[in-house]
């Protein structure tokens, strides 16, 4: 996990990002690779629901925000985690973001981050007892 920032005036670069407890690295498995080239779906889907994503980065004068997702092996969803850093690249917190939740792998991108209102919002998609569809937009505030 790694997040890079140049400074466009000096072309300096850095490079920061914490790997927590909660993070697993990516990585490209013999039958993640087998399973994608033969079209194995349901295969290739469990083998990529081992590691975690990182599905977006935003950011303000105050702090940059990373969100990414992890599968709940028991829940059987994609749950979001935020984590939050300094404009310096220090490592701030990270929390679970309670509700953020989806079943499929194109809704993990689903989040957008109102500067103006420090407000995080994110397209939950659960499935009811009885197997219906609820889509639901949560509001984060982002407390620095």
């Amino acid at each position: 996990m790694r997040i890079i920032k140049i400074n466009l005036k000096t072309s300096e670069i850095d490079y920061f990002g914490n790997k927590t407890s909660h993070y697993t690295e990516p990585w490209a498995t013999k039958l993640l690779i087998k399973s994608y080239n033969e079209g194995k779906i349901e295969l290739y889907g469990k083998e990529k629901r081992r590691m975690s994503y990182i599905t977006g980065i935003f950011a303000d004068k105050n702090f940059v925000g990373l969100i990414y997702g992890n599968f709940d092996k028991v829940a059987s969803h994609w749950q979001m985690i935020l984590q939050l850093y300094s404009p310096r690249g220090k490592f701030l917190k990270e929390s679970i973001l309670p509700g953020a939740v989806t079943y499929d792998d194109y809704l993990l991108r689903s989040f957008f981050y109102s500067k103006e209102k420090d407000t995080l919002y994110y397209l939950s998609r659960k499935i009811n007892k009885d197997f219906n569809d609820v889509l639901e937009i949560l509001k984060y505030e982002i407390i620095n």
